[in-house]
């Protein structure tokens, strides 16, 4: 949750909001800071799956609908995606697996068997890693990019307001 939030703060900094900004303002900053690793598709799932659900509920759900997030996800093909964190891992950091056939989970997180069709995992190691390596390359574009200084600025008057 460290590791999707920070890059979320990061994110409204960027486009200089503390409030009001959401998944599209994360796709911008990881695209320009993260890399091509992090596909959008891989950012909405981070995002709709583990970053909403554990900020609003305390926990992601054993299975995410993507047909819950239509905005999002449509045009895409429904999606039953359960999810598998690890400390480390192969990269991407982030990977979104088809399973060959309809899974279930059974019993372990639900009192009830839950069909799911995707698996994401996620390695924390190096998904931490890169958004430390993310906020180092966000540092120097402050250096360099005056509308970053400026939406910087911002945030810091709003939050820091004198």
């Amino acid at each position: 949750m460290s590791c999707i939030s920070f890059a979320d703060l990061l994110s409204g900094l960027y486009a200089g909001k503390l409030e009001g900004y959401a998944l599209k303002e994360l796709r911008n900053y990881t695209s320009k800071f993260l890399g091509a690793e992090y596909t959008a598709d891989r950012i909405d799932v981070l995002y709709e799956c583990f970053r909403h659900k554990v900020a609003h509920l305390a926990q992601p759900y054993a299975v995410f609908d993507t047909q819950s997030k239509s905005k999002t996800f449509g045009g895409q093909g429904r999606r039953l995606i359960t999810w598998t964190v690890r400390a480390s891992g192969p990269r991407p950091p982030i990977q979104i697996v088809a399973q060959s056939a309809p899974n279930q989970i059974v019993g372990a997180a639900t009192p009830w068997p839950v069909q799911y069709d995707h698996r994401a995992f996620v390695s924390v190691r190096s998904l931490a890693s890169d958004v430390e390596k993310s906020a180092q390359k966000y540092m120097r574009c402050l250096a360099t990019d005056a509308a970053a200084r400026e939406n910087f600025k911002k945030c810091m008057v709003t939050y820091f307001p004198q």
